[in-house]
C-alpha cells in the first residue's frame, strides 16, 4: 500500500460500499491479494453510516475510507473514489466481488492506451 508520502501508487482500487459491511471483507483480502507486490492503494467509498468504516479501519488500516454524509449511488460514490485516486492505473470493484488474483498482472490489459474493463463476479 502506498502511503501519501510515498510515489504515485501503480494502480488504485475504487470500491463503492453501501452497507457492506458484512460484504466487504472477501472483497477487501481479493483485492489486497491481487494488488500484492505492487504499490497500489484502495479506496472505499462509504455513505451508510452502518460500520464499514469502522470495521476497515480496525481490520484494513492501509485501506482508505472517503465517508459521506449523504447517501451515494455505486456511480456517485465510484466518482468520488476516482476523483481521489492517484494510480497509474484504475479499477472499480463493487463490494460483492472477489477479483482473481490477477487481476492487475493480467497480460492482455493494454499498456499507454486508455481502456475499460470489467468482470464477472462471484456472488457471496
Amino acid at each position: 500500500m502506498a502511503t501519501q508520502s510515498e510515489s504515485r501508487p501503480q494502480c488504485s482500487v475504487v470500491v463503492p460500499a453501501f452497507q457492506g459491511k458484512h460484504l466487504i471483507r472477501a472483497c477487501i483480502v481479493a483485492v489486497l491479494k491481487a494488488t500484492e507486490g505492487y504499490n497500489s492503494e484502495i479506496l472505499v467509498v462509504e455513505s451508510s453510516g452502518d460500520g464499514t468504516s469502522e470495521l476497515l479501519a480496525a481490520l484494513y488500516p492501509a485501506v482508505i475510507v472517503l465517508t459521506s454524509p449523504l447517501q451515494l449511488s455505486a456511480g456517485q460514490a465510484r466518482n468520488l473514489g476516482i476523483q481521489q485516486a492517484r494510480g497509474e492505473f484504475l479499477f472499480c470493484v463493487d463490494l460483492d466481488c472477489v477479483v482473481p488474483p490477477d487481476l492487475i498482472s493480467c497480460p492482455n490489459l493494454p499498456v499507454g492506451i486508455p481502456t475499460v474493463h470489467g468482470g464477472m463476479p462471484v456472488n457471496l
